[in-house]
């Protein structure tokens, strides 16, 4: 039996996996990082929360599953699909009876907080859909009430939404067979069907404050430092240094001498931890985005030990002799373990002293370090990948993960802190859909068609190529990928002309309630269309419209104005020259048109204006006077709504003087001669570029 909360038909895999070959879980943040000569780094992180990647053998017990499966796989239309994160199931103590909203279990410290729905699962054709209202100590408080009783040994698991790959061969003879499952996240899909909801909560310190706010222990954790213990086989205070991979980069004859200004080292280790141990590390790769933090990560090596015990508030400690006199060439601090904690000390540098070295400290000690402490060596690092590869050995207890870091400054750039979004309104024709490639919808203002305003633009799955190439305006082109929703539309009108917008949005301190405002870095025609085997299609874009604001303004000397329209330099308030409309007769491109005010206007005064009816936008080829109205061709056919007009300037200081008044701030040298300088009819801002 097939139970379902949602009227929405979007299919959910409920094959349980084969635990017996484990579970890969890959989570996949998206980092700019930028280096410059010297080193120093500027990073940029692009998501909120990691995307989820499961790869994993789904078990097939019954023969109906195989038709399950050939639906699933063959169904290309009903994709996207749902899928268990089935690395994060906990399964459910006691009975859970039907119409309950509570389920005993412990999800407080999984991965629940970032997925709006749940499926409360005990088999295949027996499970139902849900959401979580609240996570307590070993209590779910779920947002509907359940449709059915169900038995202890059943489980709950969080529910992402993306895309399966589809493999070349599923179907074997026996009766038991298993059946590889590749599926991948995709932003925006994060409800039964819908792509323009919020996913949970959205980023580590809204995770971290909607479960502290709930019943049970608070979450603690210091992200500067990152303290997990990797797997040893050597006792710490001999330095497990058969366990750890360590490899200096420097910059070799093949890099420009200057390329780094210290040798920057690089640190891996394997670690195997339980279900805690995996969230410290799966939360200490979200709240630094991947790549775009850094923190202080202990060598395990036990460098050296202390030679003296120092009390509390020495401003230097004793270590045995270690040849670190040149001690900032090498660490900038240093890890302790008194007593079972472990301790980071900053330190300014290293002298000789006796048979031994002092470490000055940068503070005085706030503990007492006793003699022979291990000492190691700290090192600042970041993650080198914005993907964290898990895998599952065990339903509940055993993962093991892998820690690649590498070296980086103790202060980088202000702009690591940063998290970028881009939006993209894309036109097909007379039709406009706007997206964001972020985890769900993004409320933000912006300016579409040339009207400011707020919008909502539907998460969706699309990223595009570098736009600092394009900053000239003879640059390369621009592609633009898009998959599942976004790319289901361009298809769909494949036959239009198309015209994509991209704007820059800073997610930094996103609030809904006061959306931040979006900065459009680009606008281009779509030039070719490319459509990828596995399901993606690329969109070429033109280089010719507006790309950056460059500080340094490129003016040409001709007789037309220089200016945009409505812009800074130009000058003019646009709502003081925008007027509202209706149509009264409608004629395929013909209509006549009631301009309240202004039907008494010239012959041509709205040419070239640009009609808004919604999101539709229509440009007035011809117009003048008939009637007390006014008879205008456009380049799309009218709709009956009303609308709103803003006028269009020719760039003649003609137009500039008439229509709006504004010649003290015409961009152009409208007396230049032209090429005859004795037809002085000809002299006037009509000629062209000089």
């Amino acid at each position: 039996m097939l139970n379902v909360t949602s009227p929405d038909t979007m299919q959910v895999l409920s094959a349980v996996p084969d635990w017996q070959k484990g579970i890969d879980v890959s989570f996949a943040t998206q980092t700019s990082i930028t280096e410059s000569l010297s080193g120093r780094e500027f990073r940029s992180a692009l998501y909120h929360r990691p995307l989820i990647s499961l790869s994993f053998s789904a078990v097939n017990l019954e023969r109906i599953l195989s038709g399950y499966f050939r639906r699933v796989f063959e169904t290309r239309g009903k994709r996207p699909i749902g899928v268990p994160v089935w690395a994060d199931a906990a399964h459910i103590h006691g009975e859970t009876p039907e119409d309950s909203k509570t389920i005993i279990c412990e999800a407080r410290n999984r991965l629940f907080p970032w997925f709006r729905y749940v499926i409360i699962w005990s088999g295949p054709f027996t499970y139902e859909l849900n959401s979580i209202e609240s996570i307590g100590a070993g209590v779910v408080t779920l947002g509907s009430r359940t449709l059915q009783k169900y038995l202890q040994g059943s489980v709950l698991v969080p529910l992402a939404y993306g895309s399966l790959s589809i493999p070349e061969s599923v179907y074997k003879t026996p009766t038991v067979s298993t059946i590889p499952i590749t599926f991948n996240e995709q932003p925006g899909l994060n409800s039964f069907g819908a792509a323009s909801s919020k996913t949970g909560t959205s980023t580590i310190g809204e995770i971290e404050c909607w479960l502290n706010s709930q019943p049970g222990a608070a979450l603690n954790q210091n992200y500067n430092v990152f303290s997990a213990q990797p797997n040893f086989t050597t006792d710490l205070k001999h330095g497990a240094v058969d366990d750890l991979s360590f490899q200096p980069i420097s910059g070799g004859v093949a890099t420009p001498y200057i390329a780094y200004q210290f040798n920057r080292r690089t640190l891996k280790f394997d670690y195997t931890v339980d279900r805690y141990g995996l969230q410290y590390i799966l939360r200490h790769h979200t709240h630094h985005d991947g790549c775009c933090g850094s923190f202080w990560v202990p060598t395990w090596t036990a460098d050296f030990a202390v030679a003296e015990t120092a009390e509390a508030g020495a401003t230097r400690f004793k270590v045995r002799p270690s040849g670190i006199e040149q001690m900032p060439d090498r660490y900038r601090a240093f890890f302790v373990i008194v007593g079972s904690e472990l301790h980071l000390i900053k330190a300014q540098g290293a002298v000789l002293a006796g048979c031994g070295e002092n470490i000055l400290l940068d503070a005085p000690l706030p503990f007492t370090l006793p003699k022979d402490t291990p000492v190691s060596g700290a090192v600042h690092c970041r993650f080198r990948q914005d993907t964290l590869a898990v895998r599952c050995i065990h339903p509940s207890t055993a993962f093991t993960v892998q820690g690649d870091f590498i070296e980086v400054e103790d202060t980088p750039d202000l702009i690591s802190t940063q998290k970028i979004a881009y939006l993209y309104r894309i036109q097909c024709g007379y039709e406009t859909t706007l997206w964001a490639n972020w985890q769900g919808a993004i409320k933000a203002r912006a300016t579409v068609y040339g009207s400011p305003g707020t919008y909502f633009f539907r998460g969706g799955d699309i990223v595009h190529g570098s736009i600092e190439n394009a900053e000239d305006m003879l640059a390369e082109e621009i592609s633009v990928t898009l998959n599942g929703a976004a790319r289901v539309f361009v298809l769909k009108n494949r036959g239009a002309a198309a015209e994509i917008e991209i704007y820059r949005l800073d997610m930094s301190d996103y609030d809904e309630s006061n959306p931040p405002s979006a900065e459009s870095i680009f606008c281009g025609a779509v030039m070719d269309r490319r459509v990828e085997s596995r399901g993606s299609t690329e969109l070429v874009l033109s280089s010719q419209l507006r790309i950056f604001k460059r500080e340094v303004g490129r003016c040409k000397l001709q007789r037309q104005c220089n200016h945009i329209l409505y812009g800074p330099a130009c000058g003019l308030n646009k709502d003081s020259f925008t007027f509202t409309g209706s149509p009264v007769e409608r004629d395929g491109h013909n209509a006549t048109v009631d301009i309240p005010g202004n039907n008494a206007k010239d012959a041509a005064y709205f040419s070239g204006a640009i009609i808004l009816q919604g999101v539709k936008r229509h440009v007035i080829l011809s117009d003048k006077p008939s009637g007390g109205y006014r008879d205008i061709v456009t380049d799309t056919p009218l709709s009956d709504a009303e609308f709103q007009l803003s006028l269009w300037c020719d760039k003649t200081i003609t137009s500039c003087s008439a229509k709006f008044d504004n010649t003290n701030n015409f961009g152009g040298c409208p007396w230049l001669p032209n090429n005859n300088p004795l037809d002085l009819a000809r002299n006037d801002s009509s000629g062209g570029k000089k």
